[in-house]
């Protein structure tokens, strides 16, 4: 027994140089710390997947509550109460058309329009199974987000990132539902009406103009520091001499 703890000792005895050993210290604290701040950044994130969830929930809410409450009552269909919301997701209810729209001001109206294309109508005649492609674009699109997202190391563009995928996963439940996205915002002015959009589509396009609006700013203040920068050194003076460089 006592020879066999021994020969356990002599083999867990650490056969490598003090320089070796360090070097390995070192890699595993670099290691650790690498960890524990992607742990922190992780924990950080998570709130703007919250707000995420937030606005899938919303878009959903508004949609069901303007298609079961507002819109069915006054159509031409044989059934007239709306469904609860979690019956109304759980189970998909019978689409119904109307081409009348229900004033609220004089510059916006209540619509149901069936929206087989992306946002605000486009592509609407992309083809029959056009629905599907649009599905695995959006959740190839969503996927990019989610990646930029994690791997984002500073906080800017978390909200519009967050807006975008809650946005877009409202609008891809739509047409895994129904092939179809629910719009029903409709503005219009002296006689022009804009496409009709959703809740969803208002995050979406909220989102990619933050993103562009941050990304013009950070240009900006990138190149004024590059012009300090760079005026700095033209006007610094050497210890060997007065004259800036030129």
């Amino acid at each position: 027994m006592l020879d066999k703890l021994k020969k356990n000792k002599e083999e867990e005895v650490d056969t490598r140089s003090p320089e070796e050993i360090r070097k390995d210290e070192k890699r595993a604290r670099i290691r650790a710390r690498i960890k524990a701040f992607e742990r922190g950044q992780i924990q950080k994130k998570v709130k703007y997947v919250y707000l995420a969830v937030l606005i899938l929930v919303l878009d959903q809410i508004t949609k069901w509550y303007v298609m079961e409450h507002i819109m069915r009552p006054i159509a031409r269909v044989p059934v007239k109460e709306g469904m609860g919301f979690f019956d109304w997701m759980l189970y998909p209810p019978p689409v119904f058309f109307m081409r009348e729209a229900l004033q609220v001001t004089p510059f916006f109206n209540f619509v149901l329009v069936w929206n087989t294309g992306i946002s605000f109508g486009l592509l609407g005649n992309f083809s029959v199974y056009g629905y599907i492609i649009l599905i695995v674009i959006s959740l190839i699109i969503i996927g990019f987000f989610c990646l930029w997202a994690y791997e984002a190391k500073t906080r800017e563009y978390m909200i519009p990132y967050a807006m975008v995928v809650g946005g877009a996963l409202g609008n891809v439940i739509d047409r895994v539902r129904f092939q179809a996205v629910i719009d029903f915002l409709d503005f219009h002015a002296f006689g022009t009406h804009f496409p009709a959009f959703n809740v969803a589509d208002m995050a979406v396009v909220s989102g990619i103009g933050l993103i562009i609006i941050i990304s013009q700013v950070k240009t900006v203040n990138r190149k004024k520091r590059w012009r300090k920068a760079a005026h700095e050194r033209r006007n610094k003076k050497y210890r060997y001499g007065t004259t800036g460089r030129k």
